[in-house]
């Protein structure tokens, strides 16, 4: 069986602990980090900067050209400082789970166009848009109580 050491915490573990990437020759080469320390990582850093997975998130919905905002023309002239500036300003580190939402939804993510609001308000002007009509308190609970279930199985597999 192949091993290789982590970077990070010096152990030699076996080849099947690392993620593998893929470079432009299409070679496969496995991370410098386990699997473990590389989810630390992530949890420190995403723990550190909570705006970022926003802005990240708002980039790939603009960029991947399967998504329906790239379809719909919509664009990210947002930067991760002008981010981080309406994370304090919207005070989103106190919102239950903070969402990034555009107001005027027609238009494209820009710092004057962006706030942050607590993902079930977010998720109701969806519905309400698209049906016609508000969700439901019962219909958004059940819906934050579907991704926490999914969240706590994801915590499941990375441990």
């Amino acid at each position: 069986m192949k091993t290789k050491i982590c970077s990070k915490c010096k152990k030699r573990k076996p080849i099947i602990q690392f993620l593998y990437y893929k470079n432009r020759d299409k070679y496969k080469y496995a991370s410098s980090h386990c699997k473990a320390c590389k989810n630390i990582c992530n949890r420190e850093y995403r723990k550190r900067y909570p705006w970022a997975s926003h802005w990240v998130a708002a980039c790939y919905r603009c960029n991947l050209p399967k998504h329906i905002y790239f379809k719909k023309g919509i664009k990210c002239n947002l930067t991760k400082e002008e981010t981080k500036i309406l994370w304090f300003k919207y005070k989103a580190y106190l919102l239950k789970r903070p969402s990034i939402d555009r107001i005027d939804s027609k238009g494209d993510y820009t710092f004057d166009n962006v706030r942050f609001i607590e993902w079930l308000d977010n998720c109701g002007q969806g519905g309400k848009k698209r049906l016609g009509k508000k969700c439901s308190l019962s219909t958004r609970k059940k819906m934050s109580i579907a991704h926490t279930n999914y969240l706590k199985r994801i915590r499941r597999l990375n441990q």
